[in-house]
């Protein structure tokens, strides 16, 4: 059995954990019964393993709101350092992925604007400035201490951290970065 032929991703599994592969039956010891369909549990195979490649893909879009707004980060303050939108690799949305996964959307925004203003060496000296390299160099990046990603805007929008996970929180925290205003969510986003 390979590791990807597991009742948990196939076509015919349900998230009550019900295999449809068959119709239900009536337990033989419950004559008056309903008809149940047998339950599983995710890492069993029974042989009849299908492919779900729309339960996969709900399963790898789950964050992608997330993913966008990093992407939408990185295109604006790209363009705010360099005066130009940059093109997006399939890696490069790879990297978003992970960034919005491991990090915060505050701190994705504060290491995607500290690498394009204050570059790390390599990234400089190369001219790479693409999003792929981002999440290799994000832990140094967080490590530097005081320094861009922790300006006095910055400790203001921790406080408005509870607000991270709403569709317009990077509109949000590029107004507080432009403009200096100390709205709160709530205030901007009447």
């Amino acid at each position: 059995m390979s590791p990807q032929q597991q009742c948990g991703r196939c076509l015919y599994y349900r998230d009550s954990g019900e295999c449809h592969r068959y119709p239900p039956t009536v337990p033989s010891s419950f004559p008056g019964a309903p008809p149940q369909f047998p339950t599983v549990e995710i890492t069993e195979w029974c042989g009849e393993y299908k492919y779900n490649s729309t339960h996969e893909d709900k399963k790898k879009d789950s964050n992608k709101e997330a993913t966008e707004a990093v992407v939408e980060h990185y295109r604006s303050e790209f363009n705010r350092v360099f005066g130009a939108y940059p093109g997006l690799s399939v890696k490069d949305r790879a990297a978003a992925k992970v960034l919005a996964l491991e990090y915060s959307p505050v701190q994705a925004a504060s290491i995607i604007t500290e690498f394009l203003t204050v570059p790390p060496q390599w990234n400089k000296e190369r001219g790479a400035y693409d999003l792929k390299f981002i999440p290799s160099n994000a832990n140094s990046i967080l490590a530097r201490g005081k320094g861009i990603a922790e300006d006095d805007n910055m400790s203001f929008l921790k406080t408005q951290a509870d607000h991270r996970h709403e569709g317009n929180w990077f509109a949000y925290v590029d107004y507080v970065k432009k403009s200096g205003q100390k709205k709160t969510f709530e205030e901007w986003n009447v």
